[in-house]
């Protein structure tokens, strides 16, 4: 199975390097971003060069929907998320959201929910 890794905040900063190291260690990235996607395409077509799947995916990780929609994008782009990196520095995550059952739902219950 694909290594694949969902990180939010992924475009710029701290997620960037996250996404180019988890790259270069042989994952493939979903890049999640709220307003700029050109900076979040940089980055997926950086990750495609060295050989390595990506996608870029917009979303507000404080909106339900939005985290919902993330996930199946993702997982339709690049199979089952095996690994969630959570960057954002734009606001507090909500109470409601934080790493609720609701967000590993999200993904593939055989890979997010049994670990």
């Amino acid at each position: 199975m694909s290594k694949v890794c969902l990180i939010t905040g992924g475009a710029r900063g701290i997620g960037r390097e996250v996404a180019r190291l988890a790259a270069a260690a042989g994952w493939d990235i979903a890049i999640n971003f709220r307003e700029r996607s050109d900076a979040a395409e940089v980055v997926a077509a950086e990750i495609v060069s060295v050989g390595r799947n990506a996608v870029a995916i917009r979303g507000d990780i404080g909106k339900e929907s939005d985290v919902v929609a993330m996930f199946v994008a993702a997982e339709l782009a690049l199979g089952p998320i095996t690994a969630l990196s959570i960057l954002r520095a734009y606001r507090p995550i909500p109470a409601s959201m934080r790493l609720t059952r609701m967000i590993w739902s999200a993904c593939s219950p055989s890979t997010c929910l049994a670990h």
